[in-house]
């Protein structure tokens, strides 16, 4: 809803009645896709500073709260507009477009365009400099940049539901305002389109355009859903709504919302791979001990090779690489020796194994309860994480990471 129309329109009568008289002192950039206006008052007293921002689904034009201009990393644009007052804010062309009438024949342009927003220097209607596409558009005629606006014509007598003849004709009234023109005609989105619905359309959007003429500013949460609106949605009763002042204030504070809400989905999604990997690693240790108490748990063959070779000591010799006898089951079976041992020192050999090997099983098997417990512990801290909402609770975790992470006692 930031670029809405009506958003764009309200922002605009907005800034027209609180901007014309200040000077333009400064215009540069120092994040990627927002543009910084610093203006001042004609005795150079009071600044004020609006942010303009093209970032996809965050287009706005805003005086900004909190400011502090970088020391380096900056680059300043339209130093041509420098020093120059502004003589009033308009909405162009009746679009999504904001034009400061500055100076004698110059303006600067904000546009509002899902996929082409861009801020203009114009003067005589020419572009004498843009925050985007610089070197595309220098010396071009605004109008070709900027289309005018055309009206389509209301369509209704095609075999297409209210839903769609909506978005063809009204599309400038957005998604939110077009739902309410159906929540109040009690149309359906899926319904066949005819003369009767057309009527009733217009009808409700008669009320809806004077609404829009006397606005309110009312932000509406529910979960994780916030949105902005002018007049009052009775389609969203079963949201939160907040009432502000103006424009500039309810759209500070759906960014405020906004952003906290993607800062705190960063910083959750970062947890949830944080544990994700921990516990890949612990399944993958859990997985090669498993292995390591398969090959352990054959030491029986170990025990067995000892006592044969007991049993056989007048039948080998030092020397020997193997020892091949017949087992009660008639199976031809070979047990290694070591050349350099005598077959009593081969057969203490292989009881010494067992021993060994019988020992690992046990420190083997209580190895995998432990990885165990940690892999269950990981999961119930990954579980907890999933559930967490709050970017206060999330950074409280993110420091009780940071703190574990340091704690050498913590560590496998």
């Amino acid at each position: 809803m930031l670029n809405n129309y009506f958003t764009i329109r309200e922002t605009a009568d907005y800034l027209n009645k609180n901007v014309p008289g200040y000077i333009i002192h400064e215009i540069y950039t120092q994040e990627k896709n927002k543009l910084l206006i610093e203006l001042l008052n004609e005795n150079n007293k009071d600044e004020k500073i609006l942010e303009y921002s093209i970032e996809k689904g965050f287009q706005y034009l805003l005086f900004k709260e909190n400011f502090s201009k970088a020391k380096k990393n900056y680059v300043n644009l339209f130093e041509e507009a420098y020093y120059i007052k502004i003589n009033s804010v308009n909405i162009y062309n009746d679009d999504r477009v904001i034009c400061f009438e500055i100076g004698e024949d110059a303006k600067l342009m904000f546009t509002f365009f899902s996929n082409k927003a861009n801020a203009y220097l114009i003067e005589g209607g020419v572009i004498k400099g843009s925050f985007k596409d610089n070197a595309a558009n220098l010396n071009k005629n605004i109008e070709d940049v900027i289309f005018p606006k055309k009206d389509p014509a209301k369509v209704y007598d095609e075999n297409i539901s209210i839903e769609t003849y909506l978005k063809k004709n009204f599309r400038t009234y957005g998604d939110d305002y077009l739902k309410e023109i159906m929540h109040r005609g009690r149309l359906l989105k899926e319904d066949i389109i005819d003369e009767s619905k057309a009527e009733k359309i217009m009808s409700e959007l008669t009320v809806i355009n004077k609404e829009l003429n006397t606005p309110e500013f009312i932000l509406y949460r529910k979960n994780n859903e916030t949105l902005i609106s002018l007049i009052n949605l009775r389609h969203l009763k079963d949201h939160e709504s907040s009432k502000f002042e103006n424009i500039n204030e309810l759209q500070s504070e759906y960014l405020k919302l906004k952003y906290r809400y993607e800062k705190t989905e960063a910083l959750k999604n970062l947890r949830i791979k944080e544990f994700a990997k921990k516990i890949e690693n612990v399944r993958h240790k859990i997985n090669s001990l498993k292995v390591q108490l398969t090959h352990s748990s054959d030491s029986e063959s170990l025990r067995i090779a000892g006592d044969t070779l007991l049993a056989n000591l007048d039948k080998i010799n030092k020397g020997d690489k193997k020892f091949s006898y017949t087992t009660e089951d008639g199976i031809e079976e070979d047990i290694k020796l070591k050349e350099d041992l005598t077959p009593a020192e081969n057969a203490q050999n292989y009881f010494e194994k067992y021993k060994k090997q019988k020992k690992s099983v046990s420190i083997l098997k209580d190895k995998i309860i432990i990885m165990n417990t940690e892999k269950a512990k990981l999961e119930s801290e990954l579980a907890k994480v999933n559930e967490m909402t709050g970017y206060k609770t999330l950074i409280k975790e993110e420091k009780r990471s940071e703190r574990n992470k340091n704690d050498e006692t913590s560590r496998f």
